[in-house]
């Protein structure tokens, strides 16, 4: 692996290209131009085009030497308020038209019992290979009682709903009433409702991530507009950047080989980095995903299929623990340090440190560059400010003496449903790099109405704590890369350069009442220590000692 990592950083990059040139030039002047006099002032003569300009946005459209540019700035979007978005008439309107594409209601309670024992009793009939599930139909009554069971019932129940049945089925199921159901039917339903979790409410913490990919596949395929350029830039009322991308930075910066030997590094990598199973919220639908892409599902795959059989993302880098949001205490993440616990003790990977991070996280980190720098010149000045501050154990070291970016999320494969990086800088802009041989996958902004091409060697950045944001399904292998920082790690590194003392910790709640959670991308929790636990007296076990990995699992100290 040493020679193909060194082919990989002595790539050089193609400074002096016209064209590259040309978009590092237009890309500095748009924090502080006019959009119709940026386009005049960069674009070919007679291919300038404007095509709204009013209180709401103004659109331009024109080339640029090889490239098609589409410039967008909303009027209407500030990004100084708490939500930018919200009320805008482009989200509004994209919106308004995603529900007349889905008009279809959540599931309710009644309606996920009912069909919860229909497949409890065809998976019973079927002799499920579930590992909840026994294959005989004795002894349901214990085992619905056991909330392992009822979770994957529940999960197996919302993916057959939603994503097995058509839309006149799924009408049919909601108007069938059984008028003379069978004992069993009846015993079944009647275990669930009484084993029923008060927190299964389609609340704010019980999403139905299988009702959101559909509505969102759809309002994909039918809703959000493709823009079809090769660069696009959307900002806000202020000029400043709320999305951009460009189709092949990549290969713009370092030629068309980069792809191949990035695509190699990757792939080798992740056969000696401990890839640790997707996300839980995000990546909930990877079952149904495997499903229609059997190739990445290892149970499925041929021999010679295996290798490429894998969905996983991996963060490289330091955050703070969870319930730690103001930054007390930084720490590399566990697959950093090749671990599941951040228990394990802390030795330098020489395979990461010197050989995937100077070679592949470099060469990202110099494409994102291109586009964070001259678009956010202020966002990544203290980027690189709040890096110096970290210590030399917390940092991965790139070899570029330009280095912004505390935090990496590497995926192989792995499809992610529509969502926000709520621990992401607050405001900040994270990149994305989109790599391997697939076809499709278009980049979909939903608060914007848009969608963009989004080929292997395309760049992005976006406020990614604000801006929701998602990728379609694609065939083929992918793989990415996002830069980002956490708000954790600016506030542990703000708090070292103004010498500010922590803030002080919110109280805790009242007795009885259950915690406040934050909006979190993957799971709600206490802002106050996360070792408390709510329960009743009556179901604590006196003769149970809590470990700490058992209570935080990846996140114990």
């Amino acid at each position: 692996m040493p020679p193909m990592f060194e082919r990989l950083r002595e790539l050089p990059r193609l400074d002096g290209d016209a064209l590259l040139e040309s978009i590092k030039a237009m890309l500095a002047k748009v924090p502080n131009t006019d959009m119709v006099e940026l386009a005049k002032d960069v674009g070919d003569h007679g291919s300038i085009k404007v095509t709204h300009n009013n209180e709401e946005e103004v659109v331009v459209d024109f080339k640029l030497q090889s490239k098609t540019v589409h410039l967008m700035q909303c009027l209407d979007i500030d990004l100084d308020k708490a939500k930018p978005f919200d009320q805008t008439k482009r989200h509004c309107d994209s919106v308004r038209r995603a529900k007349a594409a889905f008009d279809e209601p959540l599931m309710s309670t009644t309606l996920q019992q009912e069909f919860m024992t229909t497949t409890y009793l065809n998976m019973k009939k079927n002799n499920s290979t579930s590992a909840q599930l026994t294959p005989d139909t004795e002894g349901y009554e214990d085992e619905l009682r056991d909330i392992a069971v009822l979770e994957e019932l529940r999960s197996e129940s919302q993916e057959r709903f939603w994503l097995h049945l058509s839309r006149d089925e799924r009408d049919r199921v909601r108007q069938n009433t059984l008028s003379q159901p069978d004992q069993t039917y009846v015993q079944v339903l009647s275990h669930i409702r009484e084993n029923w979790p008060n927190g299964w409410s389609n609340g704010a913490h019980d999403v139905d991530y299988f009702y959101h990919y559909l509505k969102d596949k759809v309002a994909a395929e039918n809703v959000w507009e493709l823009v079809d350029s090769d660069i696009v830039i959307v900002t806000d009322c202020k000029r400043r950047v709320v999305f951009a991308s460009i189709e092949g930075a990549a290969q713009l910066l370092f030629g068309p080989s980069v792809l191949k030997e990035m695509n190699k590094c990757i792939d080798l990598f992740s056969f000696y980095a401990p890839m640790p199973r997707p996300e839980t919220k995000r990546h909930v639908v990877d079952r149904y995903i495997q499903r229609i892409h059997p190739e990445l599902d290892p149970s499925k795959a041929t021999v010679t299929g295996l290798p490429q059989a894998k969905m996983a993302v991996t963060h490289y880098g330091c955050w703070s623990m969870k319930g730690d949001p103001n930054g007390k205490t930084i720490f590399r993440t566990a697959d950093s340090r090749f671990g599941r616990n951040t228990d394990a003790l802390y030795y330098p990977s020489e395979l990461l440190d010197g050989y995937f991070c100077p070679a592949v996280l470099g060469k990202a980190t110099e494409i994102l560059r291109l586009l964070v720098a001259p678009l956010d010149p202020d966002y990544y000045d203290l980027c690189r400010r709040i890096l110096q501050q970290l210590l030399p154990r917390h940092r991965l070291v790139t070899g570029d003496e330009d280095d912004f970016l505390s935090l990496f999320a590497v995926g192989v494969n792995a499809y992610t449903q529509r969502h926000r990086d709520t621990k992401d800088m607050h405001g900040g802009l994270a990149g994305l790099l989109t790599l391997g041989s697939y076809t499709g996958g278009n980049l979909c902004v939903p608060q914007l109405g848009i969608k963009t091409r989004y080929a292997p060697g395309a760049c992005a950045v976006l406020r990614g704590d604000k801006l929701e944001h998602m990728v379609t399904d694609y065939t083929g292998p992918r793989y990415f890369i996002i830069g980002t920082n956490h708000e954790s790690v600016k506030r542990h590194a703000l708090r070292k350069m103004n010498g500010d003392p922590l803030p002080p910790p919110p109280p805790p709640p009242p007795h009885g009442e259950k915690p406040v959670y934050e909006d979190d991308d993957e799971v709600g929790f206490p802002i106050e220590t996360p070792c408390v636990q709510y329960g009743h007296d009556e179901l604590d076990e006196p003769d149970r000692v809590w470990t700490n990995d058992e209570l935080h699992e990846a996140a114990a100290l």
